[in-house]
């Protein structure tokens, strides 16, 4: 998971970067702010599919296409451990 979040961190500073060196100033940079949320499995997380879990499921991937829709998510998905 660091590297996961030291390549995420890179990927944002060098984005960052090339923003202000496309500015009338190149020689400042520019003040970016990003959010990181990270998920984790509470203690009543099950695997097991019923309907609240599909409603949440739901919801969730709809608030996800809500906020790439409005080009402000960079990245979503798991990070690919069990936490």
């Amino acid at each position: 998971m660091k590297r996961f979040f030291s390549m995420l961190l890179l990927t944002l500073l060098s984005l960052n970067l090339s923003q202000a060196q496309t500015k009338n100033r190149p020689d400042q940079l520019q003040m970016s702010t990003y959010v990181v949320g990270l998920l984790y499995k509470g203690p009543i997380w099950t695997a097991e599919k019923t309907p609240k879990t599909e409603s949440l499921q739901a919801g969730h991937m709809a608030n996800i296409k809500k906020i790439a829709e409005k080009g402000k998510l960079m990245a979503a998905g798991p990070i690919g451990d069990t936490g």
